[in-house]
C-alpha cells in the first residue's frame, strides 16, 4: 500500500482554518508504517518507510517489497521510480504538479472527527476521502505528517514510528550509474499512485491519501 504525495499545505508557523488540515509535514520526519497486506486482510501487515525534507522540498517512499522506491520533488512536481535492482530511475510527473509546501491547508472535503494519539504522538482524524472517492478516516498532526489512514473501518495504513530528525540529502539522491529515463505523457490524468507508491508517489497497492485539490 502507498501513501501519496497530498496536494496542498499550509504556511509554516501558521494555524490552518479549523475545517482544513494540513496535508504535507511541515518539518523533517521519518515515519514507518504498518500497512495492510491485500493478498492476505487480517492476517499480516507490510512495513513502509517515508522520509521527508521541508529544506530540499522533496518526500521519499520505501514501499513493501524489492527495494523500489519513490521520490517526489515537491517544487518541480516530479516523481522519480528508483528500482535499484535494474539500475533505473524513471521520472514522472507528481500527482498535482508543483506543490507549494507553505501555501494553504487543504483544500478538499474534510470534515474534523475529533483528536487521538497514533504511535506516541497527537493527531486528529478527519473524514475525508481518497482519490478513488471512497470514504476515509485520515489521522493527520497538526503539522501535516500522516499517522493512519482507515476505510470501512479497517485501518490500511497507520505509523509505528515517528522520528523528527534532520533528513540527508543523500536519501533523495538517485544513485550513481543508474540510467535515467523520461515516462511518456500519460493518455489521461496521472493516477494519485505509480504502479509502485501512496501517492507519495507510487507504491504498491492502491495508494491511501487525503483528497486535495492542486494549488
Amino acid at each position: 500500500m502507498l501513501l501519496a504525495a497530498p496536494a496542498a499545505a499550509s504556511a509554516q508557523g501558521v494555524a490552518p482554518a479549523p475545517d482544513r488540515p494540513l496535508v504535507v509535514p511541515q518539518h523533517d520526519v521519518d515515519v514507518s508504517y504498518a500497512v495492510a497486506d491485500p493478498a492476505a486482510p487480517g492476517a499480516s501487515t507490510l512495513v513502509q518507510r517515508m522520509r521527508f525534507s521541508v529544506a530540499g522540498e522533496r518526500q521519499r517512499v520505501d514501499p513493501p517489497g524489492n527495494g523500489t522506491y519513490m521520490v517526489t520533488e515537491y517544487g518541480t512536481g516530479r516523481m522519480i521510480v528508483v528500482q535499484p535492482d535494474r539500475h533505473l530511475a524513471t521520472i514522472l510527473p507528481a500527482p498535482g504538479g508543483p506543490i507549494a509546501l507553505h501555501g494553504p491547508p487543504a483544500t478538499g472535503d474534510y470534515r474534523r472527527l475529533g483528536p487521538t494519539v497514533v504511535a506516541g504522538v497527537a493527531c486528529t482524524d478527519w473524514a475525508t476521502r481518497d482519490v478513488a472517492g471512497r470514504d476515509s478516516v485520515v489521522c493527520l498532526t497538526a503539522d501535516g505528517v500522516l499517522l493512519r489512514a482507515m476505510q470501512a473501518g479497517r485501518v490500511l495504513v497507520q505509523a509505528t514510528r515517528v522520528e523528527e530528525a534532520t533528513q540527508p540529502a543523500a536519501v533523495f539522491a538517485i544513485p550513481g550509474g543508474d540510467r535515467i529515463q523520461e515516462a511518456p505523457p500519460p493518455a489521461a490524468p496521472a493516477p494519485a499512485a505509480p504502479p509502485s507508491a501512496m501517492s507519495p508517489p507510487a507504491v504498491s497497492p492502491p495508494a491511501v491519501a487525503p483528497t486535495t485539490s492542486p494549488p
